[in-house]
């Protein structure tokens, strides 16, 4: 039987920074299917793949990072400021102990939520601009 991995070993960083308080992530592929059908297949459909989108969802509890952190934390402030930016950040996406994926991706989406008695959180939306490229993992 295959290994079981817990959530805390999958992570995203940006660069070498990892966006603070993450509470979960999701990763997601969709196949770009072309379909076709001519007189000859008689009513039935042709699909291909012709390529993939993918994105992540980010959500996190609201934190402000602290000077000393900013080397390896990315906090609330600098969340937005890169989703303003609309630049393609560079980012690996590993599971510990499995295959790793890089590649560059922008910030489409950024939502901060709060009410008078939890935590304040955000929500990102990051999609894929180039391909995925497999990173063997770090020994």
């Amino acid at each position: 039987m295959g290994k079981k991995i817990l959530g805390y070993n999958i992570t995203l960083k940006i660069g070498e920074r990892v966006f603070a308080a993450t509470t979960s992530n999701s990763f997601d592929i969709t196949p770009n299917v072309k379909e076709s059908q001519t007189k000859d297949d008689e009513g039935t459909k042709n699909k291909t793949v012709s390529g993939y989108e993918y994105s992540f969802g980010i959500d996190a509890v609201v934190e402000l990072t602290e000077e000393g952190e900013k080397a390896t934390r990315i906090g609330r402030d600098e969340a937005v400021e890169m989703t303003l930016l609309g630049e393609p950040v560079d980012f690996v996406y590993s599971v510990k102990g499995g295959k790793a994926y890089k590649g560059k991706a922008i910030i489409s989406a950024f939502s901060e939520k709060s009410d008078s008695e939890n935590e304040a959180t955000i929500s990102l939306t990051l999609q894929g601009v180039s391909k995925l490229t497999p990173v063997e993992p770090a020994a």
